[in-house]
């Protein structure tokens, strides 16, 4: 389904589908860094700073179809990038991913000379 409306019972005003625990967690871990006075404040500042330049109509470059989006794009990456470094500090440990791949159980017989 890609309605993020549910149907309810016939009269009644549809059901709307609860937000997945994992964008709850970053959304969590993201106030708590805003909130953090030990957090750089210029990590802070920067990351609204990219938000006002995406939001706001003053860009480097126009905003023609594709060519003027790019600029947006890449500060945006940029926060993400440091968003998804500075945010792991406050996030709990059952939302990260894990550090490494889980280990094969079996191993492959080697492979002799071809």
């Amino acid at each position: 389904m890609s309605d993020a409306k549910l149907p309810g019972p016939a009269g009644a005003a549809p059901r709307v589908r609860p937000v997945p625990p994992v964008k709850m967690g970053l959304f969590k871990a993201f106030f708590a860094f805003l909130r953090d006075p030990e957090a750089p404040i210029l990590g802070k500042l920067f990351v609204f700073a990219v938000l006002a330049y995406v939001v706001f109509p003053i860009d480097l470059v126009p905003d023609f179809p594709v060519v003027g989006w790019i600029d947006d794009a890449g500060f945006a990456g940029l926060a993400l990038w440091y968003l998804s470094g500075a945010l792991e500090k406050y996030r709990s440990p059952a939302e990260l991913p894990p550090a490494e791949p889980p280990a094969p159980t079996e191993t492959l017989p080697e492979r002799r000379g071809r």
